[in-house]
């Protein structure tokens, strides 16, 4: 009885996530590697004192649909691990299946202190069989940029105001807790199953 019950909160556990989930969680690390075209620098830009590089994390919350666009509604960003006064703010991902070659490409609004200097942060992964179709969902995500952590370069990072500055860098999708949690139910509840046969 133990192991059933077992199996069965895994499971339940599984599709009661699933079906909660409306929106993609979709996490990201990378380095802040060069400012270029530097307004204001120093101390008092966006991603700290100048020189980088600046380690970042951020998470994007993108609403499920058909695509092949998808809305960014929300996320948060760190730098450094820790709070960085750095809001995202929308903006949105597009899909495009180009069989050996699709591409996923992110424009991130983002806020500086609360609403101020706004900017965008710009990139996009190509070159990889990443996903089949153009549905925008955590599936869709998780299928390869994620499981693989698929890296590419950051186009540009503008906030186009004098206290912020511009940089280049690096960016790599990586698994985020939510996705965690699902795949640890079902792997618990496959393990549960397995057990359950054996004995």
């Amino acid at each position: 009885m133990r192991r059933s019950g077992f199996l069965a909160l895994g499971l339940v556990l599984v599709l009661f996530t699933g079906q909660q989930a409306t929106a993609a969680v979709v996490g990201f690390t990378g380095t802040f590697l060069n400012q270029t075209l530097g307004i204001g620098g120093g101390a008092g830009s966006a991603f700290g004192a100048v020189p980088p590089p600046v380690p970042f994390h951020m998470s994007l919350t993108i609403a499920d649909g058909a695509g092949p666009m998808g809305a960014i509604t929300g996320g948060t960003f760190f730098l450094g691990g820790a709070p960085s006064g750095i809001i995202v703010n929308g903006g949105s991902v597009t899909l495009t299946d180009g069989g050996a070659n699709d591409t996923a490409e992110f424009v991130v609004n983002v806020a500086n202190g609360g609403g101020a200097d706004n900017g965008q942060i710009n990139y996009t992964f190509t070159g990889g069989d990443f996903f089949s179709g153009t549905a925008v969902n955590q599936a869709a995500f998780d299928d390869v940029l994620v499981r693989d952590k698929v890296s590419t370069g950051l186009n540009y990072i503008d906030f186009g105001n004098a206290q912020l500055s511009n940089y280049t860098g690096t960016i790599t999708a990586v698994p985020e807790p939510t996705s965690m949690a699902v795949m640890l139910g079902l792997v618990a509840g496959v393990a549960g199953l397995r057990r359950r046969r054996r004995a």
